[in-house]
């Protein structure tokens, strides 16, 4: 998995992910995310503007993200979804728990 990491902000990062997002590279981006966390980029944007398809297993990882950068008393925004992960957040009911509207 390939992605870039711009710290925008004291306490902010975006996170442009640029290919593919499954199983076997979930654990190496939460690893990054957390380390994010730890130095204290609480508020982390993810771009998904370059991905089709998200497994099961990085939808899991998502939602465990959102609820460690929550106890750090920050927050997990998602952008630029593709009407395809956007209809598969809404069939499992992430576009609530991410507060995601139409795009």
């Amino acid at each position: 998995m390939k992605y870039q990491i711009n710290c925008t902000e004291e306490n902010a990062a975006d996170i442009d992910l640029l290919d593919a997002f499954d199983r076997d590279s979930a654990g190496e981006f939460e690893r990054e995310t957390r380390e994010l966390c730890r130095n204290g980029r609480v508020n982390i944007t993810l771009n998904l503007e370059y991905l089709n398809y998200l497994d099961s297993a990085s939808l899991g990882m998502l939602v465990m993200l959102r609820a460690h950068v929550k106890r750090h008393n920050g927050e997990l925004r998602l952008k630029n979804l593709k009407p395809q992960l956007m209809k598969t957040m809404r069939n499992m009911r992430l576009d609530i728990v991410f507060g995601l509207t139409e795009m």
